[in-house]
């Protein structure tokens, strides 16, 4: 994959480190993801701007 990310980088003309940091960017989404989820049902909903939306009202979608 990395490979491919940086021969991809070199034929559009974009960075070619882009290549190495694949792995490193692709672990950091699925923390990212995963954190998201075990907070979000641990709180038994979401905080967004200052307002709790709860998960009966998001799996609802009344919002």
């Amino acid at each position: 994959m990395q490979w491919l990310c940086v021969s991809n980088a070199f034929a559009t003309g974009l960075n070619p480190l882009s290549g190495p940091f694949f792995p490193l960017s692709s672990l950091l989404m699925i923390y990212i993801i995963l954190r998201a989820t075990v907070l979000t049902l641990w709180k038994n909903g979401i905080h967004w701007r200052g307002t709790y939306y709860s998960l009966a009202e998001l799996r609802a979608n009344r919002i």
